[in-house]
């Protein structure tokens, strides 16, 4: 939000309000906070409770409501975050998907479930649905599973298993390409530049059709999908 212009995003967040959306707390480090400058697991609850709380008092002065739903940046909590989460009266968390090994975000000494919400104290957790891709696990993530049929299969597991919650991640820049030629950018689209780099911006068109494939198989799922 600090590389911003003043007072773009607390409009930003008006806007989503007024919609009917709930603005929850995601936060990453930032270098203009020095309270911030890397991931919540190497501060204390102290610590992280002063970076939640900076963020929550950020977007109450925008929409006029505290957040009640978190997710860590990149996904990085340990049990210090629950305590800080409750000490800031966050009572929902969705930062936690199931994974083995060392290149894990997620801090935590041991997973209390996998694709089913459960709770960590008086946090409820909403974990981000991870599925078996050829005996590897991934999210349910455009990103991660560019694949509409890996997808819907995985929906279609979690209902015959009896799970109540699916959780999915999508970013903006899922439906973005980026190439280092900005003279390829078409006319009216947007160039990015980075130093001396420039980047021109267009839309993945491939990911756009996975996303908008998957809502039309929620929505012909209606009555079994809520």
């Amino acid at each position: 939000h600090t590389r911003y212009p003043d007072g773009w995003m607390r409009d930003l967040l008006r806007q989503i309000e007024a919609r009917g959306h709930e603005v929850a707390l995601h936060c990453h480090p930032n270098r203009d906070l020095d309270f911030y400058r890397t991931g919540l697991p190497r501060y204390d609850a102290e610590g992280q409770t002063k970076i939640l709380r900076y963020g929550i008092d950020f977007i109450e002065a925008a929409t006029g409501r505290p957040p009640v739903s978190f997710r860590a940046g990149a996904r990085r909590v340990n049990e210090d975050t629950f305590r800080a989460l409750e000490a800031c009266n966050l009572c929902i968390d969705s930062s936690l998907a199931y994974a083995a090994g060392t290149d894990n975000p997620n801090a935590v000494s041991a997973y209390a479930s996998v694709n089913r919400a459960t709770t960590y104290g008086n946090i409820v957790e909403f974990p981000i649905t991870v599925l078996d891709r050829s005996g590897r696990l991934a999210r349910l993530d455009p990103n991660v599973t560019p694949d509409l049929d890996a997808l819907t299969a995985a929906v279609e597991q979690m209902i015959a298993a009896g799970c109540e919650h699916a959780v999915m991640i999508a970013h903006s820049f899922s439906f973005v390409l980026c190439t280092r030629d900005a003279s390829a950018a078409l006319p009216g689209t947007p160039v990015f530049k980075e130093g001396k780099q420039q980047y021109a911006m267009g839309q993945d068109s491939y990911a756009k059709s996975v996303f908008t494939g998957f809502l039309q198989f929620l929505q012909s799922s209606h009555g079994r999908i809520e």
